[in-house]
């Protein structure tokens, strides 16, 4: 090894005399590290035509190029050759270590430091002893990634919540469970196939252990974890209580096994209040009272989909249109109890070859629709029955709840609306908004009323906008890769590092931060179903990882799991550990960049980019009790805290005057207090500070305490 290692430190100090010349060191010596007609992948700068010629004339091939830069296959015997040839203007860099994807992911977010084990940790953590759940659409439990080194399962548990055949696990009695031995013995008939393997690859991300492979390191977060798959019933007879189901079921396994636990939920409903105040979301609050627990989800793809509507009401009466499908389309109106009782609401058609309007039903308000169910008709001018209008009214904790569906006797060429006026302030959430072929104000004179759905607010509703669940948006984990067949491909849509332009954003309808945290989650390489790969390397053979047991996916399911891996290492060094400990372990020991800005959080970014090595070495457990504390120490409570909310600080009395302030997360002082001697106690008022991460200080007598606080 000593010799080739010369040679490689040798070789180029002879050839930089040649001027032609122009390697980087880096790629050179990678060059030689390979057989000498093994195709490597290099970044040129030339033009694309004589780029593309010289390749094809050394046994390679021109890729891509962006303008005159150029991603070359080329021999890597052949490379010195290549790079004489004169349309070669310069080379980029290669990596020190290029790996595919989950590698690429875990540079990022400096997990790879924490399986390294590097100071000031004194040990690797891979997260062992800690259980990782998954809320998903199944597993492949025949993947090698899931089984350890004598081939037995990782998976302590798979709950098929579709699969009747049965039995299911007590006390819930439906679906399917089965357990380690029964997978290991081969009694297991659950599959991944319904979704297209979309557990499995997300699975591979949080705890694959990338045992499938030699060829590039796969593995995900945690894995040396054990797993626990809850296979969700997304639309069936259980679907409105299979993620609290699935949640409570996860977590009473881990109990009774004495271990914590962390649940990745890279599933979402974009409909809802939007204020983790609906039942589902508060079960599972419930659930993460109990130390040891943390749950980490997804914030959604829909980041580019004007799905949100919100807008104040004003005596003019304002419309948005919605597409009309023989099947009709459903509404569910939400606003603050307190801001929606002087609206007035109804749905009118409109006919688009001549934009007139030929019908409504009357209007009507949220205090007549509590508790009843409504059938009303929109019939046109000659009493002709156009469509049905169901609707029902709630109070859903502090909001109001209004649902509407429109059925039509017809859906060609009419547009149905929805009608406000009066006062107040509401949001709604649908995909069936109409995105195209509005009159203009000449054709239909109401144009100027007309309110647009808009890209804000596009986070998951229940439990994603929980204060006690870590939300995850997504950034481009990387736009190449080398596939099965070992060429390397390019996105040329995606710019590494940026967020991922599907990553929905906040903030949560009741103004909330949303989403906490960002991590990669576009272009991850993970796990594959096994039965799905033939065709895949046959038909999509560029988005095959090389081995031949991974594939090429994305979106903030792929994210979510990076963070959930994260925590489960923190668990790992602190099983004690509460959902608020690991909430701001990852929070505020985020890192930020030039995609990210420095003005955090936001509701693209949260409060960063995920650093899982931080979190490990920079953030202790911080839990504060909501209770005034008993010891002597500089202390902010609640803290997390809610706008609007007071806020007491305690301290050890001081001697002398001091100075106690409030510092927004870009340095800005925000609120100051002379605190008097003696005195060991601040009430700071209500309302004064909204959502974001702020530090407070305590100074004076030459000293000086500092405590963080988050409003959510």
């Amino acid at each position: 090894m000593k010799k080739i290692l010369l040679l490689i430190l040798l070789l180029p100090s002879f050839c930089f005399a040649q001027k032609s010349w122009n390697i980087p060191l880096s790629l050179y010596n990678k060059s030689v590290m390979l057989p000498p007609g093994q195709l490597m992948g290099v970044l040129v700068e030339g033009n694309p035509v004589e780029v593309a010629e010289a390749a094809k004339k050394y046994g390679g091939a021109l890729h891509t190029n962006y303008g005159d830069i150029c991603s070359v296959a080329i021999p890597a015997g052949k490379l010195v050759a290549f790079s004489r040839e004169p349309g070669i203007i310069r080379f980029g860099n290669a990596p020190l270590k290029m790996q595919p994807l989950n590698d690429t992911m875990k540079v990022q977010t400096r997990i790879t430091d924490v399986h390294n084990g590097l100071a000031p940790l004194t040990q690797p953590y891979f997260g062992d002893g800690v259980i990782m759940g998954m809320i998903d659409s199944g597993i492949d439990f025949n993947h090698p990634d899931f089984k350890d080194s004598l081939g037995r399962t990782r998976i302590l548990y798979i709950w098929d919540q579709r699969d009747t055949t049965g039995p299911g696990p007590a006390p819930w009695n439906y679906g399917t469970l089965w357990d380690s031995a029964q997978i290991n013995a081969g009694q297991c008939t659950h599959n991944d196939l319904a979704y297209y393997g979309h557990g499995t690859h997300v699975t591979g991300i949080a705890a694959g252990n990338g045992r499938s492979t030699t060829a590039r390191d796969y593995s995900g977060g945690a894995s040396h974890s054990d797993i626990i798959m809850v296979a969700l019933d997304f639309y069936g007879i259980y679907s409105a209580v299979s993620v609290a189901d699935a949640a409570a079921f996860i977590y009473e396994k881990a109990q009774s096994l004495g271990r914590p636990c962390v649940i990745n939920a890279s599933v979402g409903d974009y409909g809802g209040s939007h204020d983790g105040q609906d039942l589902m979301a508060l079960m599972i609050d419930s659930l993460l009272d109990t130390p040891g627990r943390a749950f980490v989800c997804a914030v959604g793809n829909a980041g580019n989909e004007p799905i949100h509507l919100s807008y104040p009401l004003s005596s003019d009466t304002n419309f948005t249109w919605f597409v009309n499908t023989a099947n009709g389309f459903q509404l569910q109106l939400w606003a603050d109890t307190n801001n929606f009782n002087n609206a007035h609401f109804n749905i009118g058609c409109t006919r688009e070859s001549d934009w007139h309007d030929i019908g409504s039903n009357a209007f009507t308000d949220i205090q007549s629709n509590l508790g009843i169910y409504s059938t009303d008709t929109i019939k046109n001018s000659a009493q002709q029955r156009i469509a049905l209008v169901y609707r029902y009214g709630s109070i859903q904790g502090s909001a109001y709840s209004q649902e509407i569906l429109v059925v039509p006797d017809s859906s060609n060429g009419y547009d149905f609306s929805l009608n406000l006026t009066g006062s107040g302030l509401f949001h709604l959430w649908s995909f069936d908004y109409k995105p195209n072929n509005f009159p203009t104000t000449g054709q239909y004179p109401k144009m100027v009323y007309y309110k647009q759905t808009d890209t804000t607010h596009t986070v998951c509703s229940s439990f994603t906008c929980s204060q006690r669940t870590i939300t995850v948006g997504n950034y481009v984990n990387r736009s190449t890769w080398m596939d099965v067949n070992n060429n390397w491909e390019t996105d040329t849509t995606v710019t590494a590092g940026a967020i991922m332009w599907n990553s929905s954003v906040g903030p949560t309808r009741d103004g909330r931060q949303k989403p906490d945290i960002t991590a990669p989650g576009a272009n991850d390489i993970s796990c594959a179903v096994i039965s799905t790969l033939p065709g895949f390397i046959s038909g999509i053979p560029q988005y095959v990882g090389v081995g031949g047991f991974h594939i090429v996916g994305g979106g903030s399911s792929a994210s979510s799991p990076v963070v959930a891996g994260s925590v489960a290492l923190y668990l790992q060094l602190h099983p004690a550990a509460n959902w608020q400990d690991c909430h701001d372990a990852v929070v505020f020991c985020a890192k930020q960049d030039t995609f990210t800005g420095t003005n955090l959080p936001d509701y693209t970014w949260g409060y960063g980019k995920m650093d899982a090595f931080s979190m490990m070495t920079n953030c202790a457990l911080t839990t504060q009790s909501t209770q005034p504390p008993a010891q002597n120490d500089f202390l902010v409570f609640p803290n997390p805290a809610a706008p609007g909310q007071s806020l007491m600080m305690t301290f050890p009395a001081v001697s002398v005057s001091s100075q106690l302030e409030i510092f927004s997360a870009d340095g800005q002082l925000v609120w100051s207090q002379q605190v008097q001697g003696g005195e060991a106690s601040v009430v700071i008022p209500a309302g004064l500070l909204s959502p974001g991460l702020y530090l407070v200080r305590l100074s004076g007598a030459g000293s000086q305490r500092t405590q963080k606080l988050i409003v959510n």
